[in-house]
């Protein structure tokens, strides 16, 4: 009900009741009804002025004022409508608002602010393991070991290693940042997932081979081989290089089976591009399925950190599909493998 409506009938209401009450004082002196009649109508004026005055008016400008200082820059910018009915119900009804919003924005801080100290800690720890050992290896080459022909290239190494590692960690962090923060663009255009695939295990078999690493990579198209997807190709080759390179990484040693296999799902209009990435490693415990995804969490601290592993990129991975608007899942049993599944933007026929 609008108010004014609402401020109206309330004004008229207790008009009436006086009105009512003077004639039932007034019935023994029938000649005055028109003074009655008077009397009420005075009843009214008076009745709304004062209810005007001060009550309504002192409402209204309360209730303006709560909007005005929620709505400030400096303030916790909610936005309240203005009142539709009774202007007591209304302010109520605003205060519980805000205590409301107040209450979650307050909660989100916390956690925020919770989240905030666990990532710093993260990071420190991460920067300084690279850093001491750099740290090491330059002190030890110092003191003598340098003139040593046996172990300076291999310290050498090492300390290059590291540095490696360190690069690798902060450009990770570097794109984490931008994802969250919104300042990473992507530049959205249509390209064949069969050939990026292809583009992948190329560069994936090639390391390998450097690496001495006995690789095996295959890719079941489902005849999509002229199938386009709609993203950022290379935030999506990103994407497929750190899950199949998490693949072989982890893999067995002996020998590395890693498959690809894609499919399109879905009615009409809300058909999706799956792209499944399937290895032969030792699988993931059903306890870590859930939190494999977040920052610097490992199932195998010592041995990722030995494989060079930020512990980011599986957070990296969630985040650049989620800017796309795609989900990825992941599916394993111990000792038999892990198939990790993300979606895409098929480009349909018209």
């Amino acid at each position: 009900m609008n108010p004014l409506l609402a401020q109206i009938l309330v004004t008229l209401g207790i008009s009436l009741l006086l009105t009512l009450g003077m004639v039932v004082l007034g019935q023994q002196h029938p000649s005055h009804g028109w003074a009655l009649w008077t009397f009420g109508g005075l009843c009214v004026g008076v009745v709304g002025l004062s209810l005007e005055l001060f009550f309504y008016r002192r409402l209204r400008r309360l209730h303006r004022r709560i909007r005005q200082n929620l709505r400030r820059k400096d303030g916790p910018n909610i936005h309240l409508d203005a009142p539709s009915g009774d202007l007591i119900e209304a302010i109520y009804q605003s205060m519980l608002e805000v205590h409301t919003k107040l209450r979650k924005e307050f909660a989100e801080m916390r956690e925020m602010d919770i989240f905030r100290r666990e990532f710093l800690g993260d990071v420190s720890h991460e920067l300084k393991t690279p850093i001491f050992a750099i740290q090491g290896y330059v002190e030890t080459l110092l003191d003598g070991a340098l003139e040593d022909k046996r172990v300076n290239r291999k310290f050498l190494k090492k300390a290059l290693s590291n540095v490696f590692r360190l690069e690798t960690l902060v450009r990770d962090l570097l794109t984490i940042s931008q994802l969250e923060s919104g300042q990473l663009r992507m530049e959205v255009s249509e390209f064949k997932i069969y050939d990026l695939v292809l583009d992948v295990f190329e560069t994936q078999s090639d390391k390998s081979q450097k690496e001495g690493r006995r690789v095996e990579l295959s890719l079941k198209t489902g005849n999509l081989e002229n199938t386009y997807a709609r993203g950022d190709k290379e935030r999506i080759r990103q994407v497929l290089e750190n899950l199949v390179n998490n693949a072989i990484k982890y893999g067995p040693e002996d020998q590395v089976n890693v498959e690809v296999e894609l499919k399109i799902q879905g009615h009409n209009g809300h058909r999706r591009l799956y792209i499944s990435v399937r290895d032969n490693g030792p699988g993931i415990a059903p306890e870590h399925l859930t939190r494999i995804f977040e920052r610097f969490y490992r199932i195998d601290k010592s041995r990722s950190r030995e494989m060079g592993g930020t512990g980011l990129g599986l957070s990296i991975v969630k985040y650049l599909l989620e800017a796309h608007q795609q989900d990825i899942t992941v599916q394993s049993v111990p000792g038999q493998g892990t198939t990790f599944t993300f979606t895409l933007e098929p480009v349909l026929p018209r």
